[in-house]
């Protein structure tokens, strides 16, 4: 099957049983099953009455906000739904640096566990899981942990094609926006990050991503401040060049 856009035909396909899928071709000539990326009306109510629950102790500033219509569509536990609600909770529709999406996401995703067991068969909390993770045999380019959290920011704009990962957040009027601006702290300029739930309508949702600089980025994992050089400015793939040990803001 050749479709390549997330069309109302496609969405009908993706309602089945996986088993029960038409398989895909990539561009690379690989057939893959296409995962479910909207959501069903009755999804969307049974996690608007979860989100309720959810957020029933936030505070009405982070609620204001995000907006009453707001809510977090990822599975809970995933990286998606970790940063989209480090995102949430540290306030919508205001950039915030890739600092504190570091920090919140690992605040949030440190209190979910997986269904995954330890050396010691015990289960191990999402973050550990996601910080941990290892490359995929067939990527084309291996990442670390701060490479990693901004492909998936990334991911989170793509609203085309056979997997758009942030249509579920289109169907809500909400989008991910990013962009890099000058820093003082950082060297080339600082990655910052948006809840955009100002839209009215789907058809008004569009991603802002904005990248003006040449050279070098600097990135944070953990308390390691990485230089990176910037190696393909059209998809702002980065290679890390060199380390230096400092504390996170």
């Amino acid at each position: 099957m050749e479709e390549r856009n997330y069309s109302k035909e496609l969405m009908k396909e993706m309602e089945k049983p996986i088993k029960d899928r038409k398989e895909f071709e990539n561009r690379r000539g690989k057939k893959f099953i296409p995962r479910k990326n909207h959501l069903s009306k009755v999804e969307t109510g049974i996690k608007q009455r979860v989100w309720e629950d959810e957020i029933e102790s936030i505070s009405s500033d982070i609620k204001r906000r995000a907006g009453s219509k707001f809510f977090n569509p990822f599975r809970g536990g995933g990286p998606y739904y970790g940063a989209v609600q480090a995102l949430y909770l540290l306030g919508a529709n205001k950039y915030h640096s890739y600092f504190s999406l570091f920090d919140m996401m690992k605040r949030v995703m440190s209190g979910m566990n997986t269904k995954k067991l330890n050396e010691n068969k015990e289960l191990i909390d999402s973050w550990t899981w996601f910080a941990n993770k290892k490359a995929r045999n067939n990527a084309l380019k291996a990442k670390d942990l701060a490479g990693r959290i901004h492909d998936n920011m990334k991911t989170l704009q793509r609203l085309g094609g056979v997997n758009p990962y942030g249509y579920k957040l289109k169907q809500l009027c909400v989008c991910i926006d990013i962009r890099r601006i000058k820093s003082k702290e950082v060297e080339n300029g600082e990655w910052e990050y948006r809840l955009n739930t100002k839209f009215s309508s789907t058809e008004d949702v569009k991603p802002y991503y904005f990248y003006n600089f040449k050279k070098t980025s600097i990135s944070c994992v953990g308390e390691k401040k990485i230089k990176l050089k910037v190696v393909n400015r059209s998809s702002n793939e980065v290679i890390p060049l060199d380390e230096e040990k400092v504390e996170t803001t």
